[in-house]
């Protein structure tokens, strides 16, 4: 079956820069959680060694436990780097120290010098009724980028997937490396770009983006506070046709449903292992009714919507996933309905980030090629 893909809207990487790329992922590398492994079987060999030679002294018990435990430890953290290596959650060290910011609240900000660009956590705030609290946002301003200049830049806004947080997109997304990659190529312009906290600040992380009748109003805060925050704050084209989204996975949902809901805001939409439907999350955000359900579900809509303004969609899915099929499905409704799309699949991956770090690269062109960026 031929991709659902518009024709001339494919876009080429050049194979150096996907090793550059790929080269910089080395922590979720096979063949360093093989080195993992070798090193704690080496050092588990050590320590029953050094602790059968020792066991007629007193403090045999002790270095028993010792022992226990710290075998304990160097196999949690062998299984650890596996898994790493399976989804690709942190790729290199970068990713990790930006985890670690994350982690701790860290608004330090890392500016944007003439090559690189820069990288800082604010303070996103809430809605005004009160559903959703204020939460963390990272920003990434590209190289040059100067808060007292002139410049204007497009935005391009990203979600996370469930369960997830806004730091995702720089440390399992490394979308700073990307981007920095992408422009010493000439292969991108200046973007900015801004990943959302989308859990809501609730109990329910799976909001799905969705503006639910008795808990956080996603949509409604991403229109009402979250763009006009962005763009009174940073020096971004405050136009639909220098406006981006995406996400990840029930992120790619939201980027999916936000951008065709609201046409008059933005004008490309990427999305990687997104879905159709909000799943169970849209029978609790609207209590069960259909006709909500339904209007929120753009695999329903789809096909009957009025296109008021052009779309400009980039759908990425791994082939080791039954996601494969939803997702070219949604292309060949926006195929069909006259958008241009870009469908593309990565083999042998799965629901993961690194599906998303082998699809980025593809996106950030896309998205370029189809956003409006001011003349210099």
């Amino acid at each position: 079956m031929e991709p659902p893909t518009t024709p001339g809207a494919q876009v080429e990487v050049p194979p150096a820069v996907i090793d550059e790329l790929q080269s910089s992922y080395w922590v979720s590398s096979w063949w360093f959680a093989a080195l993992v492994l070798v090193v704690v079987v080496l050092l588990i060999a050590f320590f029953v060694v050094w602790l059968r030679r020792r066991r007629h002294l007193e403090a045999h018990r002790r270095r028993v436990v010792l022992v226990s435990v710290g075998a304990t430890v160097l196999v949690v953290i062998a299984a650890g780097a596996f898994a790493n290596s399976y989804s690709g959650y942190i790729p290199n060290a970068s990713a990790a120290i930006a985890l670690a910011k994350g982690l701790v609240g860290s608004h330090q900000a890392t500016g944007a010098t003439s090559t690189r660009g820069g990288l800082e956590v604010i303070t996103m705030p809430g809605d005004a009724a009160g559903s959703i609290p204020a939460s963390q946002a990272w920003v990434y301003t590209p190289p040059g980028y100067d808060p007292q200049g002139s410049v204007r830049y497009p935005v391009l806004y990203l979600f996370h997937g469930t369960p997830g947080r806004s730091s995702d997109w720089f440390v399992a997304g490394n979308a700073d490396n990307a981007m920095n990659v992408l422009l010493a190529h000439g292969l991108v312009e200046p973007m900015i770009l801004v990943s959302i906290d989308v859990n809501g600040g609730g109990k329910r992380a799976d909001t799905e983006c969705l503006d639910w009748d008795d808990g956080p109003r996603l949509e409604t805060w991403m229109l009402s506070d979250v763009v006009p925050f962005i763009d009174a704050n940073y020096l971004t084209v405050p136009d639909r046709s220098s406006r981006a989204i995406g996400g990840m996975s029930s992120g790619g949902f939201c980027a999916l449903n936000l951008a065709l809901r609201n046409l008059d805001t933005w004008s490309v939409m990427l999305s990687f292992e997104g879905y159709g439907d909000p799943g169970s999350a849209g029978d609790d955000a609207f209590k069960g009714d259909t006709e909500r359900i339904q209007a929120n579900s753009p695999s329903v809509y789809l096909p009957t919507m009025k296109f008021t303004e052009p779309l400009a969609a980039y759908l990425d899915v791994g082939t080791e996933t039954r996601d494969v099929y939803d997702v070219r499905a949604v292309a060949q409704q926006l195929a069909d309905r006259g958008q241009t799309v870009l469908f593309r699949t990565n083999e042998g991956e799965s629901h993961t980030w690194s599906e998303v770090q082998a699809g980025l690269p593809y996106a950030l062109i896309f998205a370029s090629t189809h956003l409006t960026h001011p003349a210099p």
